[in-house]
């Protein structure tokens, strides 16, 4: 049963991608999609200890505000030199990953599933190590 009255227009079928001369337009399932793939490549980045391209972050954070509009996340896909990693524990106490992994329980904090250490806390325990 049609339930159009006199005088309406049917409803147009949005496509979730579209290409206006110099732009991308992304609706529905596409933003989705984009979303999922950039969390994907941003996770395995941190995993691996790899700064996330400027480009990337920027463009994750336009994606997950409410509605999509562009936001400011300061900081977001650049490197942060006020923190580091296991990894940069490791070299500075010049120890394994492992032994940094444990160290850093009880001088950092997990975000993201990573373990971020304060710089100067860390080198405050790697002073304090070595005297």
């Amino acid at each position: 049963m049609n339930t159009r009255t006199a005088g309406q227009v049917p409803a147009q079928q949005v496509p979730p991608v579209q290409h206006l001369e110099d732009a991308l337009v992304l609706t529905g399932d596409a933003i989705g999609t984009v979303r999922w793939a950039l969390s994907v490549a941003i996770g395995a980045r941190r995993r691996r200890g790899m700064p996330i391209p400027r480009e990337v972050g920027l463009l994750a954070g336009l994606l997950s505000a409410p509605g999509q509009h562009p936001t400011t996340t300061p900081g977001f896909g650049e490197p942060r030199g006020d923190v580091i990693g296991t990894g940069e524990l490791a070299r500075l106490l010049g120890c394994s990953r492992r032994n940094a992994q444990r160290i850093a329980t009880e001088l950092g904090r997990l975000e993201a599933g990573r373990w971020v250490i304060d710089r100067t806390v860390a080198e405050q325990y790697a002073r304090s190590r070595h005297q």
